[in-house]
């Protein structure tokens, strides 16, 4: 029997091909933040490939793209959402800055090699692929623009002594026991637990002499009417049940945990933002 394929946010960080998040807390300004990270792929793959919404763009009417066969894919194993056109970098290049110029209504818009993908479409990246300078180029825009480079992958887990928490898939996660020896899935089942945007966090705080971090969030805006929909039902929910808030201090007993947890959060924000004294 064949394994029905499931969506990238289905599986864990680790089975997917992208690596990073580039987000950004306010909606205004998203999509040229996203079109922005876009073109800095384009110097660093050879193709793009497109799909566009069927019922506003029958297909690309910019010259140099053509339509390719779905099934002839080479650079990712990825579900793709509609029917492919290619135009070939860099002589291509402007007829692919069109569609991002023009806001042309895209299921996908795919900066790629022939092996694999580099960006793709609401501010997916995979940085493993082209280099150091590829996800420096994307820091440095990010920072310009107040965004998060946020890494996707399982990138620590500690105690406090009263929850467990874990950094992955872009959110900080509590538990109210240790997930040690549960799956990824089953962890995402829980419903006991909170989970919140690693771009939500503004500033981190740490006093090593008391071992404490201290965590303040800000709000991010959805630009999707859907999305803020889906999320007022979850908070409905969340109001019901023992969920807990996003952190706003930890206090630790233990050296060790401590410093996982001051080395997790750092990486996860791309080590901005933070604070750190000796807590006198």
């Amino acid at each position: 029997m064949v394994k029905e394929a499931r969506q990238p946010h289905e599986r864990p960080p680790e089975e997917r091909e992208e690596t990073h998040l580039l987000e950004q807390r306010r909606a205004e300004g998203r999509t040229a933040l996203r079109n922005a990270a876009a073109r800095i792929a384009l110097e660093y793959a050879t193709a793009v490939t497109v799909a566009l919404d069927p019922e506003r763009v029958e297909s690309p009417s910019h010259a140099g793209f053509e339509h390719v066969d779905s099934d002839s894919r080479s650079w990712s194993n990825e579900p793709f959402a509609g029917d492919p056109y290619r135009v070939s970098l860099p002589d291509g290049r402007t007829a692919a800055e069109a569609l991002l110029d023009n806001d042309v209504p895209l299921r996908e818009f795919v900066v790629h090699t022939d092996e694999s993908w580099l960006y793709r479409t609401h501010g997916r990246v995979n940085v493993s692929v082209a280099g150091p300078d590829y996800e420096r180029d994307l820091r440095t825009l990010a920072e310009e623009r107040g965004a998060v480079l946020v890494p996707l992958a399982t990138l620590g887990r500690w105690t406090d002594g009263q929850r467990w928490y874990e950094i992955t898939d872009g959110h900080l996660s509590i538990y109210p026991d240790d997930i040690a020896g549960k799956s990824w899935e089953e962890r995402q089942r829980y419903t006991t637990h909170g989970s919140y945007p690693i771009a939500g966090i503004e500033c981190i705080h740490i006093t090593e002499s008391e071992m404490t971090i201290e965590l303040s969030w800000a709000a991010i805006e959805d630009d999707s009417p859907f999305m803020r929909a889906v999320g007022a039902v979850i908070g409905t929910i969340g109001a019901a049940l023992p969920i807990p808030e996003a952190p706003t201090e930890m206090d630790f007993d233990s050296q060790e945990a401590f410093a996982t947890a001051v080395e997790t959060l750092l990486t996860a924000t791309n080590r901005g933002g933070y604070d750190r004294t000796d807590g006198v």
